[in-house]
């Protein structure tokens, strides 16, 4: 078992890499992100991640500059649950230093030790709202919802609050 999380860990870590490699110069920022992982529950663990974000698909003109941004990701859990995914965060700037962004992707979990939430794919939604710390770098609160959507008989979900550091290049 601990093997196999082992080769999971590396998965991860070797799609991120992939990612950034098959998108060359295409990687626009980086975040990592610290919290708590079913944090409205009284059982909850501490969760901590990364992700690489890629050059806009789409961007909106003046005076509403905002963006969609694939995403590629992965967090870990104290309790050994595991989430790699793929997806999109829609940015929307609020003013000179104020960033809103609405966010969905999906993925594969492993529970590990902890919470079961009904298989492997799950589903991700949630929401940043991040300050400006200078050109390069924002700090955001991000709120996101993590289940398998109702598609496995056994739907428990998580919700995920942490503290995300944004670098972008």
């Amino acid at each position: 078992m601990r093997d196999r999380r082992l080769v999971l860990i590396l998965s991860c870590f070797v799609l991120l890499l992939v990612s950034a490699t098959a998108a060359r110069a295409g990687v626009r920022s980086f975040a990592l992100w610290g919290g708590k992982y079913d944090a409205f529950e009284t059982t909850n663990t501490t969760e901590v991640g990364a992700e690489l974000r890629f050059d806009p698909w789409w961007s909106g003109e003046a005076p509403f500059r905002w963006s969609i941004v694939p995403a590629v990701g992965v967090m870990r859990t104290a309790d050994d649950a595991t989430f790699a995914h793929l997806g999109f965060r829609v940015e929307l700037p609020l003013g000179d230093r104020f960033v809103l962004t609405p966010q969905f992707g999906a993925g594969y979990y492993d529970a590990g030790n902890d919470k079961d939430l009904g298989g492997h794919l799950q589903f991700r939604s949630g929401i940043e709202a991040a300050v400006r710390l200078n050109r390069q770098q924002r700090l955001g609160l991000l709120l996101y919802h993590l289940s398998n959507a109702g598609i496995e008989s056994h739907n428990p979900g998580e919700e995920s609050l942490v503290l995300q550091w944004t670098w972008t290049f």
